[in-house]
């Protein structure tokens, strides 16, 4: 890509960025560099969803109540917090069945 060329991002490509960077415990420069962007995007982007998200809810005529910051956060933590349990259960699971094999 040349010098002073804008890249854009679609909405899609950003929430998709921002499940990596969750799934990788929050390590920005790795998601970073595993996506070829700056990892100063990252934080910006969620920001910036989360403001939609804020804005759309308070907007939207269903009742649906925005998000705290606060909250936001929260979930955040629980969503990396089980993905990384999700990961520990998968790891005990193939060492079960490496160690019922040898056994054997």
């Amino acid at each position: 890509m040349s010098k002073g060329t804008k890249r854009r991002f679609t909405r899609e490509y950003k929430e998709e960025a921002l499940r990596l960077w969750e799934a990788n415990s929050g390590r920005t420069k790795e998601t970073g560099e595993q996506l070829g962007i700056a990892p100063a995007y990252l934080p910006k982007w969620r920001r910036e969803l989360q403001r939609d998200a804020w804005s759309g809810a308070a907007a939207s005529s269903s009742g649906g109540q925005p998000v705290a910051g606060s909250e936001a956060a929260e979930i955040t933590r629980l969503r990396r917090e089980n993905e990384r349990l999700r990961m520990e259960r998968d790891i005990l699971k193939k060492a079960a069945i490496i160690f019922g094999e040898a056994r054997k």
